[in-house]
């Protein structure tokens, strides 16, 4: 009976502590919208929800925690007064980041040549200082490389609403409205001269489906929009047979849902009829470009060799293409007009400038033939 009783107490303090550390963690939001952008602010969080908060690959997280949230303490003072391992204190600066995203913004603009912005071998493109200090004692930088597929990337793209709220108050956010499924079908159109059903209807609806789908299924708008871009990038959404079949390693798709909310997904017809759709629409254009070499130029000039030819790669560098060539466009814009720069956020962009969307369309369709509208939203 005494065993019970210290167990049940050991249990119950058990999950008292993992609350407190998970409201804790849950915080994390609200304190970002609450920062004093002209003070050094400290924070403390589990370095698993350090890494679950941003969302990060171990390189880009050695990154910010050596230059951007400063970790100056191991361990955490819980509720009980004794330390708990794993829980760090961290020390960051509104403007770090402010001031990286400002600098890099006006260098992307002045480099904004082809020549210099594509190059396919993970190089450098370009750096930027700040005045802050990182762990190390040296400057803060930030630079921008490009993938293979000529895509641009920075370590602090994939930073949450929260804290990109913070550091571009006042400034505009450009997104391409249903960006991979658009040029998609644009590129689909050109090469057969056909027209699809199931990809534009989602497109126009995109919002009603998403919410209609989440409810069938029980779980999150933003988890189904999580799976339908992973499908317009050549996501693999396994059959019921699949999932029956007990397989020795899991789908991305199961880390979102369960196996039983799955189901309930591939039951919805008009899922299924875009699943199909997206699917067939890769195929045709992996077999309309296949050729003996495996190698492939996409709209952006960059050529990548396959070793395997797989439609979902050769997709994504097909559609990475558009999305760099329209970029380019973009920043040769502001660059022509004298304007202010611009951070990139893969398919779109952040400036403080206020643009004319319609003319952003324009602009676009008049260098690429492709079709495309901007959702604007100031932050």
């Amino acid at each position: 009976m005494l065993h019970l009783i210290k167990t049940c107490l050991s249990t119950t303090r058990h999950q008292q502590k993992r609350n407190f550390y998970q409201n804790l963690d849950k915080n994390i939001t609200t304190f970002f919208k609450q920062q004093n952008p002209t003070l050094w602010n400290e924070f403390n969080l589990s370095r698993h929800a350090f890494t679950n908060y941003f969302g990060l690959t171990p390189e880009v997280r050695n990154f910010l925690e050596e230059n951007i949230f400063i970790k100056v303490k191991r361990g955490y003072i819980g509720f009980d007064g004794n330390t708990t391992p794993g829980y760090n204190t961290y020390r960051w600066h509104p403007n770090i980041l402010k001031e990286l995203v400002e600098n890099s913004s006006k260098q992307m603009n002045k480099r904004a040549a082809a020549t210099q912005l594509l190059t396919t071998d993970n190089s450098q493109i370009t750096a930027v200082e700040t005045g802050f200090k990182n762990r190390m004692g040296e400057n803060i930088k930030l630079l921008y490389t490009t993938d293979e597929n000529g895509r641009l990337h920075n370590k602090i793209q994939h930073i949450p609403k929260a804290l990109r709220e913070v550091i571009l108050k006042g400034w505009f956010m450009y997104d391409i409205n249903a960006a991979a499924p658009t040029i998609l079908h644009q590129m689909y159109t050109k090469i057969t001269g056909n027209e699809l059903n199931h990809i534009p209807h989602y497109c126009k609806n995109k919002a009603q489906l998403r919410e209609q789908w989440a409810k069938a299924v029980g779980c999150e708008i933003k988890t189904i929009k999580s799976i339908i871009n992973s499908l317009f990038f050549g996501g693999v959404i396994p059959t019921e047979a699949q999932l029956n079949a007990n397989l020795d390693f899991k789908f991305s798709i199961q880390k979102l849902l369960t196996d039983s909310q799955i189901k309930k997904l591939l039951s919805i017809q008009a899922f299924g009829w875009l699943r199909e759709e997206t699917r067939f629409v890769m195929m045709t254009m992996s077999n309309y470009y296949r050729n003996e070499a495996n190698t492939l130029t996409n709209a952006a000039g960059i050529t990548k060799h396959f070793k395997r030819w797989s439609y979902r790669h050769v997709c994504y560098h097909l559609y990475v293409g558009v999305e760099v060539l329209i970029l380019q466009i973009i920043m040769s814009h502001l660059m022509h007009d004298n304007r202010g720069g611009m951070f990139l956020l893969h398919d779109g962009f952040a400036t403080p400038e206020n643009l004319d969307t319609e003319r952003l369309g324009v602009l676009v369709k008049e260098v690429t033939e492709y079709e495309v509208t901007y959702d604007k939203t100031q932050v």
